[in-house]
């Protein structure tokens, strides 16, 4: 029996949707009773309260809440983390799910925020910068005569991780084969040296 490689990007959007989001109510609501805990109950504009994120997408559809912009995801904090993602063959440090966090924020909250425009633009930078740089270190060390023997992914998001597993794994197979090989070529360049010295004494 086969199994997906990867998760659908719907799957790895619903997993971010527990993510703790601050809003503003701007009604006053009864305790929230989940599974997992109870939020609430909530003051209309006089508390700020944290949510899960599905929640807050929720309320802001029925204009119950304001969802309060997170700080890594202010303009100018995104021009800062890809001047670093620019700057450093690693990757900046990032929310997990920052990539389905963004989107869904920008889709059911964008009035919420400063910058809309440019935080959706900084935003496509960023990932496809972190996309790029991705391919390029697993090409280098999947390479044979690659000069760079070990690449840093600290850092990397749930969305990268599931777009680039299939690729990840091929080339850790690549390298694999390499190193097994090399270390056939290593044992029969030993097992030749010693035969030689064997017919030297001889």
């Amino acid at each position: 029996m086969s199994t997906r490689a990867t998760f659908d990007p719907q799957e790895v959007e619903f997993m971010s949707e527990e993510t703790m989001i601050k809003i503003v109510p701007l009604y006053d609501m009864d305790r929230i009773d989940l599974i997992t805990g109870s939020i609430g109950p909530f003051t209309a504009n006089e508390s700020i309260a944290e949510v899960p994120l599905w929640i807050a997408m929720t309320l802001r559809k029925k204009g119950k809440c304001r969802v309060i912009q997170p700080d890594w995801l202010k303009a100018i904090q995104l021009r800062d983390t890809f001047e670093k993602e620019v700057a450093s063959v690693s990757f900046a440090s990032l929310p997990f799910h920052y990539l389905e966090i963004a989107l869904l924020l920008l889709k059911f909250a964008g009035d919420d925020f400063e910058d809309q425009h440019l935080i959706r633009a900084k935003i496509e930078d960023i990932e496809n910068f972190r996309h790029d740089k991705m391919k390029m270190g697993l090409r280098r060390i999947s390479a044979v005569d690659g000069p760079m023997f070990g690449f840093v992914l600290n850092n990397i998001s749930a969305m990268e991780i599931n777009r680039n597993r299939e690729f990840v794994c091929t080339s850790l197979h690549n390298l694999r084969q390499i190193d097994g090989a090399n270390e056939e070529e290593e044992d029969e360049e030993e097992d030749e040296q010693a035969n030689e010295e064997q017919d030297d004494d001889d």
